[in-house]
């Protein structure tokens, strides 16, 4: 599956794109998210990575919508360490922080501004 359309939600308005996508994926949420209910064709899917959808909103446009959220899974995780452990996994950081700064990383993570890639806490040295 690839993407026709990447939007850029800082400087484009999903409002003028009208009713022509029948799938979104959303990573931002807030207004964002809010937004892209109006982008689906009817009966188009809606992915949401940040919070739940609004049912409301989603009958409306008669749209699907799904949260998607990933559980840990053991198996999953130990074949993932196996990988880095062999330089086999690379993964794209947009910044790290210590502990005490889990507020600052919190907010870094949350804002649709930060750089493309995971945010780190740093538990011990």
């Amino acid at each position: 599956m690839g993407a026709d359309v990447v939007l850029d939600a800082e400087n484009e308005e999903l409002s003028s794109l009208g009713r022509t996508f029948d799938v979104v994926f959303d990573t931002i949420g807030g207004e964002a998210l809010a937004a892209s209910y109006g982008t689906l064709m009817p009966r188009g899917r809606l992915v949401t990575l940040h919070a739940p959808p609004d049912e409301s909103l989603s009958a409306r446009y008669q749209v699907e919508s799904f949260f998607f959220i990933v559980s840990p899974d053991v198996g999953e995780l130990d074949t993932l360490a196996g990988l880095a452990e062999k330089g086999l996994l690379r993964v794209t950081l947009s910044a790290s922080y210590p502990l005490e700064e889990a507020r600052a990383a919190f907010a870094h993570a949350s804002s649709p501004k930060h750089a493309p890639g995971k945010t780190v806490l740093v538990v011990r040295d």
